[in-house]
C-alpha cells in the first residue's frame, strides 16, 4: 500500500507541475513559429513607405495612412516614411517590385512604364472632371492597368487615388494662346505621351526629374513646367516663375502602389485593413488638396506670381490631335472603351 501511495503521489505531483508550466506558457511564453499578433489580432510590423518630396501632400497622405492603420491595428502596425531619399520614381518603383520598400505614392509615369497599352490618363482634355476619370479607373481600363501592375510585382487600389487638382502650366513667358508655346523649353517628366502632346502644342519638351525642377527653372535650363497648383506651391515655384497659365489640361492623379510580395504575405484581415486605410487616406488627401489650393494660390500671388485665365478651347483642339498618335500604342479595345467612358 505504501508503494502504491508513493506512486500515486508522484503522478499527482507530475500532473500539477505540467498544469502550472502550461499556464505560464499561455501567459508569457510564445510558441516557436507562431506570429505575434498582439492584442488586436493584427501582426506586429513596420510598413516602409516612400514619397519624392517630404514636404508634400503625397507625404501627408501616407502619414495619415500610417496614423489610421496604427490606431485601427491597436498599435501593432506602425510605419516609417522616406521622403525624397530613395531615388527617382523609377528607382522607387523598382524597390517596390523587389519588396525593399512596401508602399509609394506613384504618378502616371508608372502607368506609362508598366501599363502603356491602357494609359488613357496622359492625354490632355480627355477627362473633364473626377467623375469621368473614375469611370475609367474603376472600369475595364483601370482593371487592365491593375492586371499589368500585378504581373510586374505590385498592386494599386481599384477604388481611390489621390487627386491633386488640374495640372497647370507655369512660365516666365506670357502664354495666352497655343501659338505662344512655340519654342518654349518645357520641363516634363519622362512620360512619352506627354512629350508627344507638348511637342504637338509647339513647346520643346525637356525631360527633367521632379527633384531638379526648381534648379532647372532657376538656372534657365527650361522656361516653364506644368503641375497642379498645390505641387507648384510645394516646390516654391513662385520664386522662379512669373506666371501660372490656367490651362486645366489634365486631372492630376497619384495612385498609391504597394509591393505584391509584401501584401501577399499578409493575412486576409490585415490586407483588408491596409486597403481600407489607404482608401480613407486618399479621400482625405483629395479633399485636403481642394481646401489648400485656394490658400496656396493666394500666397503665390502675394509673392508676385500672376495667374492667367485663358480660353482652353484652342489648347484642347490642338492637344487632342495627339490622341491619334498616342492611341496607336493602346490595345485595340481601349479607344472605344475610352469614348464610352467620357461620354
Amino acid at each position: 500500500m505504501k508503494r502504491k501511495t508513493i506512486v500515486s503521489l508522484l503522478l499527482v505531483f507530475t500532473m500539477v507541475l505540467l498544469t502550472v508550466l502550461s499556464g505560464c506558457g499561455s501567459e508569457g511564453t510564445e510558441i516557436p513559429g507562431t506570429p505575434d499578433t498582439g492584442e488586436a489580432g493584427y501582426p506586429k510590423m513596420e510598413i516602409q513607405m516612400a514619397v519624392n518630396n517630404a514636404n508634400s501632400i503625397d507625404a501627408f497622405v501616407l502619414e495619415h495612412f500610417g496614423e489610421l492603420i496604427e490606431e485601427k491595428s491597436g498599435g501593432n502596425i506602425t510605419s516609417v516614411l522616406f521622403g525624397g531619399t530613395l531615388g527617382s520614381e523609377n528607382e522607387i518603383v523598382e524597390q517596390i517590385r523587389t519588396n525593399t520598400v512596401h508602399m509609394y505614392v506613384s504618378a502616371v509615369a508608372t502607368i506609362s512604364n508598366y501599363a502603356a497599352a491602357f494609359n488613357t490618363f496622359s492625354v490632355p482634355y480627355l477627362y473633364e472632371d473626377e467623375d469621368k476619370f473614375y469611370t475609367s479607373w474603376r472600369g475595364k481600363i483601370g482593371d487592365a492597368i491593375r492586371e499589368s501592375y500585378e504581373a510586374s510585382g505590385f498592386y494599386t487600389s481599384e477604388n481611390q487615388v489621390l487627386i491633386r487638382g488640374f495640372r497647370q502650366l507655369t512660365s516666365n513667358k506670357m502664354v495666352n494662346t497655343p501659338d505662344d508655346l512655340n519654342g518654349l523649353k518645357l520641363r516634363l517628366p519622362e512620360i512619352p505621351e506627354w512629350i508627344t502632346v507638348w511637342g504637338i502644342l509647339g513647346a520643346i519638351p525637356t525631360p527633367i526629374s521632379s527633384s531638379e525642377v526648381f534648379s532647372a527653372l532657376q538656372m534657365g535650363v527650361v522656361d516653364g513646367q506644368e503641375n497642379p497648383i498645390i505641387s507648384n506651391y510645394d516646390k516654391g515655384l513662385q520664386e522662379v516663375q512669373d506666371y501660372t497659365i490656367l490651362t486645366n489640361h489634365i486631372v492630376d492623379i497619384l495612385p498609391v502602389v504597394w509591393s505584391k510580395d509584401w501584401f501577399d504575405g499578409l493575412d486576409e484581415d490585415t490586407q483588408k485593413l491596409v486597403k481600407e486605410c489607404l482608401d480613407e487616406a486618399m479621400i482625405w488627401g483629395t479633399e485636403e488638396c481642394k481646401k489648400r489650393e485656394e490658400d496656396y494660390r493666394a500666397e503665390m500671388e502675394s509673392a508676385g506670381m500672376e495667374f492667367i485665365e485663358v480660353d482652353s478651347t484652342p489648347f484642347a483642339e490642338k492637344a487632342i490631335q495627339s490622341l491619334t498618335e498616342i492611341s496607336k500604342g493602346w490595345d485595340s479595345w481601349v479607344y472605344d472603351q475610352l469614348m464610352e467612358d467620357i461620354q
